[in-house]
């Protein structure tokens, strides 16, 4: 997904919820020295005015945490976006495969 803000000020994307988990964690992929880490966005993402931010695996991301089911291959499931400036905006988000990561990267989970 893509965040665009079109407003005259910086925006912050503070927090996202879902029904399907009980948590969404705001995370950034960081890679150094041929390993990636997943580490945790405490304090939001900024959008200047104008500008908008990719949502992406490998970039900025959005972890679903203790799922209340598994999610399904084209199912659509509702999630909430929290901004300090525009507040709550739902969106929907498709759920698609993903194909394997490739083998040769190792990803660090160990400051969660």
């Amino acid at each position: 997904m893509t965040i665009i803000n079109t407003g005259g000020a910086a925006d912050t994307l503070q927090g996202a919820a879902t029904p399907r988990a009980e948590r969404v964690e705001i995370h950034l992929t960081e890679t150094k020295d041929g390993i990636s880490r997943m580490l945790p966005v405490l304090d939001g993402i900024v959008i200047a005015a104008g500008e908008q931010v990719a949502i992406q695996p490998g970039g900025y991301h959005l972890m679903l945490v203790g799922l209340t089911e598994p999610l399904r291959r084209d199912e659509k499931v509702p999630l909430i976006l929290d901004f300090a400036e525009a507040g709550s905006v739902t969106v929907e988000l498709a759920i698609q495969m993903r194909p394997p990561a490739p083998t040769d990267d190792t990803v660090d989970h160990s400051s969660h």
